[in-house]
């Protein structure tokens, strides 16, 4: 019979297997060390393609946050030609810029017109005649006075 040896253990054989050496059993088994992780290398048409992915994607949103800007700048500038109507028609009519909401000077004239209208005071017809008799130099008491003393004669 052959004897065969493997990390200090006989098979098949009756004589005492070889001692291991004693740095083997002093040491218990230590994990292997973590591997290296293997670098991937790329060909250069993997690069190019990796490349213009990207430049595609930034470009894709360059495109979308300059037409937000783009959006965002027609608003501003329909807001300030509104503005600039409504400041024109309001020194036309007289009627304060803030009150008028039109967007275009048609709309803002019709706005101010009936503005003017609703705001234009209404007077009751007067039975008397409607003359006014204002005297800021007397008081109440005296104005009644005059006023009877004119209605006796």
């Amino acid at each position: 019979m052959e004897q065969t040896v493997n990390q200090g253990v006989t098979t098949d054989n009756q004589q005492d297997p070889a001692p291991a050496a004693p740095e083997q059993q002093a040491q218990p088994e230590q994990p292997a060390a973590p591997a290296a992780p293997e670098e991937k290398t790329f060909t250069q048409s993997e690069v190019n393609a990796m490349i213009r992915n990207r430049a595609r994607e930034e470009l894709k949103k360059a495109e979308e946050r300059a037409d937000k800007l783009q959006a965002e700048l027609d608003v501003l500038k329909a807001d300030a030609a509104a503005r600039d109507v409504r400041d024109k028609v309001a020194k036309e009519t007289g009627i304060p810029a803030h009150l008028l909401t039109g967007s275009d000077e048609e709309s803002c004239k019709k706005q101010a017109e009936a503005i003017k209208e609703y705001a234009a005071p209404k007077y009751p017809a007067v039975k008397d005649g409607g003359e006014v008799n204002i005297n800021q130099k007397a008081s109440t008491r005296e104005q009644f006075a005059e006023w009877m003393e004119a209605q006796r004669k």
